[in-house]
């Protein structure tokens, strides 16, 4: 679960509790994080999932759900973008597939797939 990574990371970097971080707690007053452990934070979280959290997120990250929120964030605008990448493909693969297929003909002349024909 990205909780879980996101608070191994905390616990390492900053050296807190497991008991002490909870999704509500504020990297400043409850953990004890300054600008420059956010930055590294923020680092290892980029590293980790392969994202990159652009710097005014990380100025305004203040709670342990932000980070969290920003690599479910950041991981599903990669999906999408592989998914919108291989769209075309897919859409192709499913076009050739379509060809393949024979319409079945009903003894009905006129008919195709049990409907009408315009003549």
């Amino acid at each position: 679960m990205i909780f879980d990574d996101v608070k191994e990371i905390l616990i390492d970097q900053l050296e807190v509790k497991d008991d002490d971080i909870h999704l509500n707690s504020s990297l400043i007053d409850d953990l004890g994080a300054d600008s420059l452990d956010a930055i590294d934070i923020v680092m290892t979280i980029e590293d980790q999932y392969s994202i990159e959290v652009p710097d005014s997120v990380i100025e305004n990250m203040k709670t342990m759900d932000e980070p969290t929120r920003r690599i479910l964030h950041e991981t599903l605008r990669s999906l999408m973008r592989v998914a919108v990448k291989n769209l075309p493909t897919q859409v192709q693969k499913e076009q050739a597939n379509h060809k393949k297929t024979p319409k079945a003909r009903s003894r009905k002349r006129g008919t195709v797939n049990g409907q009408l024909q315009d003549s």
